[in-house]
């Protein structure tokens, strides 16, 4: 029979597996949402979900952040961690992307040659460059490497290579980000030109102008909230009778949905 001890023994051993260090390359998360999907990376809410899932020791983020887009988000990231890498080397306006890759990839070999690392290596980054890393981890060093990036602009080498990769936003909130801006859009409209008649084309086409999304994106969010009765197509007749179809937000259900709320 197996005593207490060795119960014990077990469940310790299993808590020090999941013994994880991560890595991220901010650049790669805060430019690629910026621009496929026009948000900003919610730093708490991936801190919050790596620590619940594994015992996080460290969490470093690379990332030149003198740059002025970057600049305010060493707030955003202190709030998670300490372990703030600073990229940039010479005169302000002289970085390269690939020094982040550089800078990042030295942190990983170094902590991946002390024979104390932890088995689990989080990667947040999309960049084909990590993918021979990320090898060495998992096939020679049978480490576990989980892989973060943001859909869409992660590389396929480096998917195949890690041992699970993680994409988002998912295809849920992704539609949702899409929902918020097309609304935001017509209550923006709303206030400073409540004359304007609004299209689904125009609308569709001012959303991926303004934001530089991709066009069929934008237009398939905006058919789903017409399905879901979102939003209306109605005939809108000019004086000399000519016809065009407008869109009208129905508010009450963007209320419901969660996507608007009444200004006091």
């Amino acid at each position: 029979t197996m005593g207490k001890g060795a119960v014990r023994m077990g469940i310790w051993e299993r808590f020090q597996d999941r013994r994880a260090i991560a890595f991220v390359d901010y650049e790669h998360w805060f430019f690629s949402l910026k621009t496929d999907y026009a948000t900003k990376p919610d730093v708490q809410a991936w801190a919050k979900e790596v620590r619940e899932q594994y015992k996080v020791e460290r969490i470093l983020f690379f990332a030149n952040f003198a740059q002025a887009v970057l600049h305010n988000e060493i707030t955003r990231v202190r709030a998670v961690t300490n372990d703030i890498i600073e990229t940039q080397f010479g005169l302000p306006g002289s970085h390269m992307k690939d020094m982040s890759d550089f800078v990042m990839l030295d942190h990983i070999y170094r902590a991946a040659a002390d024979r104390h690392s932890p088995r689990i290596f989080i990667l947040f980054t999309g960049d084909g460059h990590f993918a021979p890393v990320v090898r060495h981890l998992v096939q020679d060093l049978r480490k576990d490497v989980i892989l973060y990036g943001i859909r869409g602009s992660v590389s396929h080498f480096l998917k195949d290579a890690a041992s699970e990769c993680r994409e988002f936003p998912d295809e849920e909130a992704q539609m949702r980000i899409y929902w918020q801006l097309i609304v935001d859009y017509f209550d923006y409209m709303a206030e400073h030109r409540p004359n304007m008649l609004l299209t689904f084309a125009r609308t569709v086409s001012d959303i991926a102008t303004r934001y530089n999304l991709p066009l069929q994106n934008v237009e398939a969010a905006f058919s789903l909230m017409l399905e879901k009765g979102w939003f209306t197509k109605k005939r809108h007749v000019f004086p000399n009778r000519d016809t065009i179809k407008i869109v009208v937000p129905e508010w009450d259900k963007l209320i419901e949905a969660g996507l608007y709320q009444v200004k006091e």
